[in-house]
């Protein structure tokens, strides 16, 4: 894939394996977001990686969260000490983290703590309070940001990109569409919001209206036509608008008819037809 266009995206708060300047980079599936180095493909990939975003690693593609730069988020147990004022256990005993746990070891004891929820409506609130309580000292970072500069596209997208990765995906919505509102070719957040309305909100509409829209303004931009050709098979079941989409990879980069991800593509195509 072919992130030909460079960004001013600053990674102030953010990881440095997520945060990636200039590379190539080729094909298959990462769960998280560290891009691996490169191998054929040309990108110049932004400082801030794209959420729910299918990259093309050097050993293969991964559908990731999107070019979704994590915070430097660890587990201030000093706060939430503070009070634990609407449950009797504190959030660190409800998630069962230590102090010093990264963004993501947070994300996965959510995760693992949702599971042992089963169901359990009242034992699933108190998870999602202790997680945002936990996290809440990097996301008042990334609101002060924008109330120092309320049109700072930077700024605004960092928090869409934070409420996207904790999984708050109405008020991500929103923030996308303010970025999109102050620049109306951010590719990062046409991609991320394209990813959200066709994975979480079932808007396939929407998706596809934002997915056209970024390449015409980036037609080589690799990774967003294999999203759109998801897209385009899995929600709107057009197998001929899905493998023309890929076809126009294989056009721009012919190294890729053979990968592993593509194969798998067509495959599945095949199957549907």
């Amino acid at each position: 894939h072919s992130l030909n266009n460079s960004s001013s995206m600053s990674p102030t708060l953010f990881s440095p394996r997520s945060v990636v300047t200039s590379s190539k980079i080729q094909a298959k599936k990462v769960v998280c977001v560290p891009v691996v180095a490169p191998r054929a493909l040309k990108t110049s990939v932004r400082c801030v990686l794209r959420i729910s975003r299918v990259y093309l690693s050097k050993k293969n593609i991964t559908t990731c969260v999107g070019r979704v730069s994590l915070p430097i988020v660890r587990c201030s147990l000093a706060r939430e000490e503070a009070k634990a004022d609407q449950y009797d256990e504190k959030p660190g005993m409800i998630l069962r983290v230590s102090r010093g746990t990264t963004f993501l070891g947070l994300l996965s004891a959510r995760k693992q703590a949702r599971a042992q929820a089963q169901g359990d409506e009242e034992q699933t609130k108190k998870v999602e309070w202790a997680f945002r309580r936990l996290v809440s000292a990097g996301e008042d970072k990334f609101k002060q940001a924008i109330e120092e500069g309320p049109e700072d596209v930077t700024a605004v997208y960092n928090y869409a990109n934070f409420l996207q990765t904790i999984e708050d995906f109405d008020a991500s919505e929103i923030m996308y569409r303010k970025v999109l509102d102050l620049d109306a070719a951010n590719v990062d957040a046409l991609n991320n919001l394209a990813m959200l309305l066709h994975e979480q909100k079932g808007d396939f509409e929407g998706a596809d209206t934002l997915y056209s829209s970024l390449i015409e303004q980036n037609p080589q931009d690799i990774d967003a036509l294999f999203n759109w050709a998801l897209l385009k098979k899995d929600g709107f079941k057009d197998l001929k608008a899905a493998n023309g989409l890929m076809d126009k990879i294989v056009k721009i980069n012919p190294g890729m008819a053979d990968h592993d991800l593509v194969l798998e593509f067509r495959k599945s195509a095949a199957m549907q037809s």
